[in-house]
């Protein structure tokens, strides 16, 4: 029997506004490649910054969480 290590991936959900055209490309594309919205734009992302390097924001600059508070 082969045990298969993979790497447990962190996720964070967020809202963002996107334009009209670029949603209804990425959801046909999704359709029709049978993937997900959310794979197509993880590839997308790692390929955008796969050149960039992007220092992370001073802890006196970062804004605390955002949102509803658990019940």
């Amino acid at each position: 029997m082969e045990e298969t290590l993979t790497e447990e991936v962190k996720e964070v959900k967020r809202t963002f506004a996107i334009a009209e055209d670029l949603f209804v490309k990425l959801e046909n594309l999704a359709y029709w490649d049978r993937t997900t919205q959310k794979d197509i734009l993880n590839e997308a992302l790692e390929q955008y910054f796969a050149d960039k390097e992007v220092k992370p924001i001073p802890d006196k600059q970062r804004k605390g969480k955002r949102g509803r508070k658990p019940a």
